[in-house]
């Protein structure tokens, strides 16, 4: 069964990660950049969302702050994962090596 791992906002990155496709890796981002060839897929980045009193979604200001990653094929593939402290304020980028199995 594939897993949902989420990287604390908190920490720094790892270099690599490992996973097997079908998992999803969750991490702090407001943009994420992946090489073309199958092996990952990006979904975001996102804003912060919640439920109001009437159940619909509401979402919040600012930058998105959070990405997903999708092992999709077996491989490796180097993310580089984009950070920011706001709209005007200063953003770092951090290569993450994701190494994905064969699910099996």
């Amino acid at each position: 069964m594939p897993l949902l791992v989420d990287l604390p906002a908190s920490a720094e990155l790892p270099a690599a990660v490992s996973a097997t496709v079908g998992d999803v890796i969750g991490l702090a981002a407001t943009g994420v950049l992946v090489p073309d060839g199958g092996v990952v897929e990006v979904l975001g980045p996102f804003l912060p969302g919640a439920l109001d009193h009437d159940g619909r979604l509401t979402g919040a200001q600012g930058v998105p702050g959070r990405a997903l990653l999708v092992a999709r094929g077996p491989g490796t593939a180097v993310v580089e994962v984009i950070r920011s402290r706001g709209l005007a304020g200063p953003s770092t980028t951090t290569s993450l090596v994701v190494e994905v199995a064969a699910a099996g």
